[in-house]
């Protein structure tokens, strides 16, 4: 097993918080949808919690386990990709690309500069990370006399 904090390099945890809000966003999407569309006979903000966030704490804690299996050299399905060559001037920017350094791209799970023990370790943690946040509001929410 590689130690997985010396794999935890500066653009490392970049692309892992950037994963963690992509990652908490849909996850709040699918809890409301799950509101809304299956849950609709119930208004109490204690059971969607309580319900909600503790499936997306399972879901990423099984997530961050078969993540954690992988890094140890398990190997899981993966769908392949094929990867095109593009020219740098057919390579088209987005917004965010630049966001906040210059000539700086922002780096992401499946760019060039994360090998693939980095991207693994940093998907890892975004779901121990996103894992323990639901666990720790579901807590909160379900305990709390409010």
């Amino acid at each position: 097993m590689k130690q997985i904090l010396s794999l935890m390099k500066p653009h490392v945890i970049r692309a892992m918080l950037y994963s963690c809000v992509s990652k908490i966003v849909i996850s709040l999407c699918v809890i409301l949808l799950w509101n809304r569309y299956i849950n609709e006979g119930s208004f109490d903000v204690h059971s969607i919690v309580g319900t909600g966030f503790f499936a997306i704490f399972v879901w990423f804690l099984i997530a961050a386990w078969l993540q954690y299996l992988s890094l140890d050299g398990m190997k899981t399905l993966q769908f392949s990709r094929k990867k095109e060559k593009v020219n740098a001037s057919e390579k088209h920017f987005r917004l965010a690309d630049f966001f906040g350094n210059k000539n700086r791209l922002i780096v992401a799970m499946d760019d060039e500069e994360l090998d693939d023990d980095e991207a693994m370790a940093a998907k890892l943690c975004s779901n121990l990370l996103i894992a323990l946040l639901f666990l720790i509001s579901n807590l909160l929410f379900t305990y709390w006399p409010f």
